[in-house]
């Protein structure tokens, strides 16, 4: 993007250590695809901006922090069951192959 071409730059918008100008934000919104109130908003206007109907979803995720630690737990295992799976196949197939040259 013009103008962007310097990860610094957007490093320090994020840090808050530097304010992109109305025509960087309306650039940033542009490349995003959303509005400039929402770049600039915090959490809790996030969540005002939120329909109705999701804000009460939203809320509800948040006290389930639980639910999110147990899914990413359920794939962390599941990574690993398929590591092991896969070194299981490996095994079996290198053991069914016939050795060249025997």
């Amino acid at each position: 993007m013009p103008g962007f071409s310097r990860h610094s730059t957007i490093s320090a918008y994020e840090r808050g250590t530097r304010n992109p100008s109305q025509s960087a934000l309306s650039r940033l919104a542009q490349l995003y695809q959303v509005s400039v109130p929402f770049l600039v908003c915090d959490g809790g206007d996030l969540v005002r901006m939120l329909p109705p109907e999701m804000r009460e979803l939203f809320h509800v995720a948040s006290q389930r922090t639980d639910v999110a630690q147990m899914a990413l737990r359920a794939a962390q295992c599941r990574r690993e069951v398929v590591r092991h799976i896969d070194g299981l196949l490996s095994l079996l197939q290198s053991a069914a192959d016939p050795v060249s040259g025997e």
